[in-house]
């Protein structure tokens, strides 16, 4: 099954059989296996008699509102992709073709009416109101989407399946594209002309609507503004916190100054979605986290998923290898040392940064960090190391310590050079 849509309906006798129509009308355009599903969340007129004379599948929703409803349609559906719309004719069938011309260009493609070409004829504060809410969320969490609430869309069934989902109403739409974008999954959006409902009343409440929404804000926060969102790294080089924001970019130029001093192949693992594995995409990007891959697929075509314990490449793959605020978030074992010395040629330069636990200031930037941002990377400390430490583990390990540059006094970043084969401490001695 290639397609399936999902119309959701209550009370919508006199425009469900001419939505379906259309709908069956520019499906067969398309020269695919689909199907149709109207999920009813209990109509007392006849929308579900003329939906199944219509001849489609019609299921009962069994939980009341629009998110249940939602749930249960995709639970239902067997096409690899979903499109959901309503029936009261604002979305207007005309638009699956467009939507599902972008299947291959993301996870989720969403009618649009803030796009260029696309516009609404709702009321005017239903309009103010879908306005306001398209200009504050994506500002306040960083969604790559300029209307949020709109429900016409095209979504590749698997990755929305199983998502953690709590809101009971309209407000789930929001839900669903904070989770895919902390995913790392792709969002697009096409053109939407937004047409009055053609009959009946609108089972949107506004100011409940409005309620709702606010309250997927402060709950969500955390979601988007989380260490694990695929973005998070990226997004930290613009942060609105002007010390998060330094230090992002103080760290960038450090890094991409160190690497351009040895030209060819560089693997920089761990690279989460930083600025500085996007600034190169020839690079390998290589990580444990799969979001973030996900994410960089937009910059980087050579990614690889790995731990950094046994890394899946041949010996003396490299010419650099990029090792940057990783170490202090796994155990502490000397496999990681002699590893990134395997995978580089002899004379490649290991670019190696961690907090120095040794000095006064990481502890102190520790602890203001942890109250600005809770749910950032600082409590994931769970190895400290110091300077000296690390010096004697680079230098047990077969590298030579070229140069050395601080963050603020704390974050300590580490240029060393592997040497040569006559020189270097064989990995089964080093222990």
């Amino acid at each position: 099954m290639d397609l399936s849509v999902l119309l959701l309906t209550l009370n919508e006798e006199k425009n469900v059989g001419p939505i379906i129509a259309r709908a069956v009308e520019e499906l067969s355009t398309l020269r695919i296996v689909y199907e149709i599903i109207v999920v009813d969340g209990g109509s007392d007129d006849d929308t579900v008699r003329i939906a199944r004379a219509a001849g489609v599948r019609v299921e009962l929703q069994r939980e009341k509102g629009y998110a249940a409803a939602l749930k249960e349609g995709v639970a239902l559906a067997k096409g690899q992709w979903i499109i959901t719309l309503d029936v009261d004719g604002s979305h207007p069938p005309a638009l699956i073709s467009a939507l599902w011309a972008k299947r291959d260009a993301a996870e989720c493609a969403v009618a649009s009416r803030f796009v260029p070409g696309g516009s609404s004829e709702a009321p005017p504060l239903r309009r103010m109101l879908s306005k306001v809410l398209s200009m504050v969320y994506p500002r306040f969490l960083a969604l790559p989407v300029r209307d949020v609430s709109s429900g016409y869309r095209l979504y590749r069934r698997d990755v929305i399946a199983d998502l953690p989902l709590v809101s009971r109403n309209f407000a789930v739409l929001l839900e669903i594209l904070i989770h895919l974008v902390a995913a790392g999954r792709r969002v697009c959006e096409v053109p939407l002309v937004y047409r009055v409902r053609e009959s009946g009343s609108s089972k949107a409440r506004i100011w409940r609507f409005g309620l709702s929404y606010l309250h997927v804000l402060k709950r969500m926060w955390s979601v988007r503004n989380s260490a694990a969102a695929a973005d998070y790294d990226s997004r930290a080089f613009d942060s609105i916190i002007p010390p998060q924001r330094y230090w992002q970019r103080r760290r960038y130029a450090i890094l991409r100054d160190f690497i351009a001093e040895t030209p060819g192949l560089v693997v920089d693992v761990g690279c989460g979605s930083s600025r500085t594995i996007q600034s190169m995409p020839e690079a390998v990007a290589a990580d444990f986290w799969l979001p973030k891959l996900r994410y960089l697929a937009r910059t980087n075509p050579l990614r690889c998923r790995l731990t950094i314990f046994r890394l899946p490449f041949k010996d003396a793959a490299f010419d650099t290898a990029v090792c940057s605020q990783v170490i202090e978030h796994v155990p502490y074992d000397e496999s990681i040392f002699s590893e990134l010395n395997r995978v580089l040629k002899a004379g490649g330069r290991l670019i190696i940064g961690t907090p120095d636990y040794g000095r006064f200031w990481w502890p102190v930037i520790e602890f203001f960090y942890q109250k600005i941002l809770p749910n950032a990377y600082a409590d994931e400390h769970i190895t400290h190391y110091t300077r000296a430490k690390l010096r004697v583990l680079l230098e047990r390990h077969g590298f030579e310590v070229l140069e050395e540059k601080y963050i603020c006094g704390g974050e300590l970043i580490v240029l060393a050079k592997k040497r040569c084969a006559a020189d270097a401490i064989p990995p089964h001695q080093a222990h």
